[in-house]
């Protein structure tokens, strides 16, 4: 079901269901943020795919390292890697204890086993993602009891952004959803899965740029200030989180009545469709 929002049609939100929005311009950029959750999406069509973007090396490479430091088991560690991710970071991922499978485009049309892979790191970004439910869903079902999901993206809650949004967007003009690390707690709640760590960095190559234009040495010498302001609990300018694949979601998080969420990607209470009806309405 989509709803008419002036001159582009929307789908209920990606999390929580709601058809009810409020309307942001910015210069060139238009946004729509979600009454119930808050979580924002670009005025785009669902058939647009948005810009691939990578998160940087050093985000799945630290996870990488870390996990395959603990993985003291004999049994190799099975990764599935979203993402375009060039020949030369592949590199890093030669190791005797790596199983390493990889997947870009479309997370539909990937064709996995369930319960196949020990880790999912996500090396795109998240708001570069057609449907962050999507993600999370597929994830859920390829990944092996306890396992886990690693993944990031541009924050919506960073100081830069709260500062300038208009130049914040013009830093990521190709984003689908803009994700703060709340949103990034009730997927987590909405598809069984649990933080187990979690956090922002800032970037004062980011920081530079959106702020000023520029990312010239002078520039982010004179950002560093607002760099280590930014390094305050959840005001990075990038969320990172690490979830393990816990037990279903125990109730469903619905702010509308069933039936104007029924059959939309973005119902992400996956536990419950099997449930009656009466079931669902009566929680």
């Amino acid at each position: 079901m989509q709803t008419a929002s002036n001159d582009i049609w929307l789908n209920p939100c990606n999390l929580c269901g709601s058809v009810d929005y409020e309307r942001l311009n910015y210069r060139l950029a238009t946004l729509h943020r979600c009454h119930v959750c808050g979580l924002v999406q670009h005025a785009r069509q669902e058939d647009d795919l948005p810009e691939e973007r990578l998160l940087s090396s050093w985000f799945f490479e630290t996870a990488l390292r870390r996990l395959t430091y603990q993985n003291r088991e004999t049994t190799p560690m099975k990764i599935l890697l979203i993402g375009n991710v060039p020949e030369e970071r592949l590199e890093r991922f030669q190791d005797r204890r790596l199983i390493l499978n990889q997947h870009s485009g479309r997370i539909g049309s990937a064709a996995f086993a369930p319960e196949e892979f020990d880790m999912i790191l996500c090396a795109q970004s998240m708001e570069s993602f057609p449907s962050p439910s999507d993600l999370f869903l597929k994830s859920r079902l390829w990944l092996k009891p306890e396992g886990l999901l690693v993944a990031g993206g541009a924050n919506w809650d960073s100081l830069e952004r709260r500062i300038s949004t208009k130049r914040w967007l013009d830093y990521y003009p190709e984003g689908r959803y803009y994700l703060g690390f709340g949103h990034l707690r009730q997927y987590a709640t909405r598809f069984g899965f649990e933080i187990v760590s979690s956090g922002t960095t800032s970037n004062l190559y980011i920081i530079s740029s959106v702020l000023f234009g520029s990312d010239s040495i002078s520039v982010q010498i004179a950002s560093i200030p607002l760099s280590i302001a930014a390094q305050l609990p959840r005001l990075g300018s990038t969320w990172w989180g690490v979830l393990v694949k816990r037990s279903l979601a125990t109730r469903p998080l619905l702010h509308s009545p069933l039936e104007r969420v029924e059959g939309v990607a973005g119902f992400a209470t996956a536990g419950f469709q099997t449930l009656p009806r009466q079931v669902i309405d009566h929680n």
